[in-house]
């Protein structure tokens, strides 16, 4: 009988670092080859971002070479999937004599493949070695999922590069707008140290000075990038990089890191100390709000470490690259952006309403696929990622390219020639003509139009104003929450909030408080069995009253000299309406107490997304001084079809004939107070469903900036009684497919040229 082998508990460090952990799982490999005679023993470790294997702990006696058995970095065949280990698969991956018997033990904890353990024999393994493989592969389960490996972005190695040139394009789901070109930049998260070429020679006092000033020359290069960012964004952006100005000031951080220089460790292993400590910490608390946490704690590590030893240290310069990258929080999309890359292409993420939307503010092509095989990139391949199309083009060839509206193929990564009608701008992207100025248009006028703006960041309420929005609609006031995927205080709230309505000059602002879960669920909070159905919007603000108070309190002062409008979403109920305006008053109450500015008689609406809202719309009315359709919501709920599953893409429709009806009901109903109700989701940007909402009375539509120009133009066409007869016309039509067929037949009426 096999004697059973228990594993010694791995040093402290091998859970932060890869060096100590390679080392650990190499002297578990040797007990298990001392223990059953074998000639090769390998572990592999699932490479999450590419599904790889990777060899990590490796032994074999002197009748093995690593030549001839198991010594490549990455085993078998390159791209093959976690969900496809098993014994069986690993043993054609082996590369043992065809007579030696082999072992394959699968690493898993019961929920996901970790990696395997495998081993060759020469003589055949003994009836108790599968056995005692597979009692090893459950105790390093457990081993590896304390294992945390946190610092730094790495390059892929242009070696490990398998596409060159495939002859399709890849496939995914954009986001944001555009087209971006540029060279490929593949990065993946991949260990914590940083190997230095020479020791720096140097007594504690040199240490500690040079430690200073890494901590300073830190600081300069996030307050340059701060002022580099200018205006448009500064919302976004101070709230991420101010976190990490603060940290770097946090005795609790920075002074750790002197006091282990003190001891007398090197500047740069006390940073790399620290850093484990501070991610291991959030990430051993479970809990997921404090993911950003860690992830600012590593950007610090990361730029320390460029300032310490910058010949050692990656330093990633993404500008004008096309960046890919595994998952990725909201507030990253913010760096990229600011660190001004052309485009970003997403592994494997859902695409999800907030990741859109802030990638359309940001002005940042995205492109989010789960296609694996962009890991293998060779960095510097020239790419074409159009978001528009969905799609990566790896080397276009010169057909694709003017395809894409782009006349010739780049010579190089920085020669690129464009078409006359397209120009990239310093990040490589590339943009159309810009609109016309939007022109007095004789029926849109007469018909009464107003077009507002749908707003989530600074920069959307400049090019609301150059596009002339009557005001803005909508803004969604949980982006900062999202941002920085994490709750922020009233002051913080204030000063976004004041920004905003600075920049309309006047104009009616319309805040819209924080619309939490979802599809734009916020870290943190209780994972539901299903979100969209959940502690969501209007819920959730009820349920966390304090936090509710201090949003209405900050809206409320930074409009104190607006035309102001507050909306409530996903409002399912008179009694909703009712409490949210007992807080407001409240909140009214407190703020004259206080003394300070503040708007004391805001308009109050509430958002229509929900059928309850729909069946109770008279009441609704009663108590709003407006109310706004939210389309996207509206439809999804009304149709049961997720909008965020592309399988169901085809059913979520805005002119879906119960749709259609539905909307007719709520103008039909509402009776006077149409003159306040507003559309300002996707579809009211619609040119098929436009000239609708003008023939059932709805005078409000509420859209992106950019598209202001397009409403505009779209309406021109129509005045209200053509507007009217369309709106008869289409809502006689009993089916989908009927629909299709006449939207076709009816397409030159709602062209969007001028």
């Amino acid at each position: 009988m096999q004697k059973p082998i228990t594993l010694a508990t791995p040093p402290e460090e091998c859970y932060t670092t890869t060096s100590c952990l390679n080392d650990y799982l190499t002297s578990v490999a040797e007990s298990l080859r001392e223990a059953t005679a074998a000639a090769v023993v390998g572990i592999y470790l699932v490479d999450r971002p590419t599904g790889r294997l990777s060899l990590r702990g490796w032994v074999s006696d002197h009748r093995a070479s690593r030549e001839s058995s198991a010594e490549p970095r990455v085993l078998g065949r390159r791209g093959i999937e976690s969900a496809e280990l098993s014994p069986a698969t690993l043993r054609d991956f082996m590369h043992a004599a065809p007579k030696s018997e082999r072992i394959a033990s699968p690493i898993h904890d019961g929920a996901m493949w970790s990696g395997a353990i495998v081993g060759v024999h020469h003589d055949g393994f003994s009836d108790g070695a599968p056995a005692l493989f597979h009692d090893v592969a459950a105790q390093l389960a457990a081993v590896l999922g304390k294992v945390r490996i946190p610092i730094g972005d790495q390059l892929i190695d242009e070696d490990e590069s398998s596409i060159e040139k495939p002859s399709d394009a890849i496939p995914g789901h954009g986001a944001g707008e555009g087209i971006a070109i540029g060279p490929a930049l593949v990065v993946r998260s991949n260990g914590d140290t940083i190997k230095l070429t020479e020791k720096v020679e140097e007594d504690r006092g040199q240490a500690l000075e040079r430690l200073e000033r890494a901590l300073v020359d830190t600081g300069t290069e996030i307050e340059s990038m701060l002022a580099d960012t200018g205006d448009d964004f500064y919302d976004v952006v101070s709230l991420i990089f101010g976190t990490h100005l603060l940290m770097l000031q946090d005795d609790a951080f920075s002074g750790e890191i002197r006091a282990l220089v003190r001891a007398g460790q090197t500047p740069e292993d006390a940073v790399q100390s620290v850093v484990a400590t501070f991610v291991r910490t959030f990430r051993d608390l479970r809990e997921p709000r404090l993911a950003e946490k860690a992830h600012d704690v590593r950007d610090i590590g990361r730029r320390l470490l460029a300032q310490l030893a910058p010949a050692a240290a990656e330093r990633l310069d993404v500008a004008g690259h096309i960046v890919i990258v595994q998952d990725v929080l909201p507030s990253d999309l913010v760096r990229y952006s600011v660190e001004r890359a052309a485009g970003l292409v997403i592994i494997g993420s859902a695409l999800t309403a907030h990741i859109n939307i802030l990638a359309q503010s940001l002005g940042l092509p995205v492109l989010i696929t789960d296609d694996h095989r962009v890991l293998e990139i060779a960095s510097h391949t020239p790419l074409l990622l159009d978001s528009d199309d969905g799609c990566l083009l790896i080397s276009p060839t010169a057909e694709q390219l003017l395809d894409h509206g782009i006349s010739q193929i780049p010579d190089s990564a920085v020669e690129r020639v464009f078409s006359d009608d397209t120009e990239p701008d310093a990040r490589g992207r590339v943009t159309g003509a810009p609109e016309s100025p939007p022109v007095d248009r004789p029926h849109a006028a007469a018909i009464g139009l107003s077009v507002a703006a749908n707003v989530n960041l600074l920069s959307d309420a400049r090019r609301a104003v150059v596009e002339g929005a009557d005001g803005i609609g909508l803004y969604r006031s949980e982006f900062p929450f999202i941002i920085r995927n994490d709750y922020i205080g009233e002051e913080d709230q204030y000063r976004v909030y004041r920004s905003i309505i600075r920049v309309m000059n006047g104009r009616p602002v319309i805040l819209r408080t924080a619309d939490i879960g979802g599809d734009k669920l916020l870290a943190g909070r209780d994972e539901e069995r299903n979100p969209f159905l959940g502690v969501r919007g209007i819920r959730f603000s009820l349920a966390n009253r304090e936090l509710f108070r201090e949003q209405l309190r900050a809206m409320l002062r930074a409009g104190h000299d607006a035309d102001l409008g507050i909306m409530f979403p996903m409002v399912s109920s008179v009694d909703e309406i009712d409490d949210s305006r007992e807080e407001l008053a409240r909140c009214i109450d407190e703020l004259a107490a206080r003394g300070v500015p503040y708007n004391s008689s805001p308009r109050i609406g509430a958002m229509v997304e929900l059928p309850a809202a729909v069946v109770t719309i008279e009441a609704f009315a009663e108590r709003c001084d407006f109310l706004s359709i939210g389309t996207n919501d509206l439809i999804m709920y009304l149709l049961a079809v997720d909008r965020t599953n592309e399988r169901l893409g085809e059913l979520y429709r805005s002119h879906h004939p119960v749709v259609l009806r539905t909307l007719a009901d709520i103008a039909h109903r509402i009776g006077p107070a149409i003159e306040h109700l507003s559309v300002c989701g996707e579809s009211a940007a619609d040119p098929m469903m436009i000239p609708f909402y003008l023939g059932i009375g709805i005078r409000r539509l509420s859209v992106a900036p950019r598209l202001i120009p397009t409403v505009r133009r779209v309406a021109s066409s129509w005045d209200e009684s053509t507007a009217s007869d369309f709106a008869n016309e289409i809502l006689a039509v009993p089916t989908l497919r009927e629909m299709d067929a006449f939207l076709t037949s009816r397409a030159h009426n709602y062209a969007t040229e001028p």
